[in-house]
């Protein structure tokens, strides 16, 4: 968008527009006036011409009735003279008049009340200066999962085994299907580990890590859903299900994506442990 300066730029544009329409007004009331002041006297003269009107302020006209024929006949030539050149003069007014007419509708399009957006496009039709482009909004494409980040939980870096990556795009219940899996093994205590999906390129509204009951119990420090470009998928909202003491939030799914690694998420025993994310795709 432009910024506030080039708004007022914008709007002292418009200003200077209107003073400039303002005066073609007034000089298309002229002509207006000039016009109806010129018809009104050729209609006169026309009217003298054919013996209509008799009207003191023509002589020649009154001497058309008193005089002989001779005289008559060059009176009249010359009020036919006279009658050429006030229509000759009225043509050259309304010709005139079309084009103010024709410049006044013009102007008086570009002076309308402009939209922010039309101002902006306006401004730039008629600037030098680079169009200021948003970026293009955001695709689904730009949030399928490819890996996911994890910090163990001080401790217990080995409760992160078997984990099984899933995807809904039902809600954050149901329709989950496994997009990769944890390995049983090989886990460190205190840093930051990454483990791939089975090469995902689906987008999934809904992500989570799942722990199966089956599988003992689960608890990690921080959690990271992430893209091919190794980029962070933002989040909406996060849910969970299965930690220790639910539902007191003492070891609460929010404790997985608060960003401090003293806190953590711990899984109760012979349920599913669940952390998850809304992905924030707008």
């Amino acid at each position: 968008m432009p910024t506030e300066s080039e708004m007022e730029t914008l709007r002292q544009s418009l200003i200077a527009r209107a003073t400039v329409i303002e005066q073609q007004d007034l000089l298309v009331a002229e002509l207006q006036q000039d016009v109806i002041e010129k018809d009104v006297e050729l209609s006169i003269i026309k009217a003298d011409i054919l013996g209509d009107v008799i009207d003191e302020r023509y002589p020649i006209t009154n001497r058309l009735v008193n005089t002989n024929d001779d005289k008559r006949d060059v009176a009249l030539v010359t009020k036919q003279q006279e009658s050429t050149a006030y229509q000759t003069t009225f043509g050259q007014l309304n010709t005139l008049l079309l084009q103010k007419r024709t410049a006044l509708a013009e102007a008086d399009q570009q002076r309308r009340i402009y939209r922010p957006d039309e101002l902006m496009m306006l401004f730039y039709a008629n600037s030098t200066a680079a169009p200021i482009i948003d970026p293009p909004p955001p695709t689904t494409s730009n949030f399928v999962c490819a890996s996911v980040r994890v910090f163990p939980r001080a401790g217990y870096p080995d409760t992160l085994k078997n984990l099984e990556i899933q995807g809904s795009n039902t809600s954050s219940t149901s329709g989950f299907v496994t997009i990769g899996n944890f390995p049983a093994s090989g886990f460190t205590d205190g840093i930051w580990q990454t483990f791939q999906t089975n090469g995902n390129t689906t987008y999934y509204k809904y992500l989570r890590l799942y722990n199966a009951p089956t599988n003992d119990w689960a608890s990690m420090s921080e959690v990271e859903f992430r893209t091919s470009a190794d980029v962070v998928i933002p989040a909406k909202a996060y849910f969970g299900a299965g930690w220790y003491g639910e539902p007191a939030a003492t070891y609460d799914f929010n404790k997985a994506f608060d960003g401090n690694t003293s806190t953590f998420f711990s899984g109760n025993f012979s349920v599913a442990n669940i952390v998850g994310i809304e992905v924030d795709d707008t």
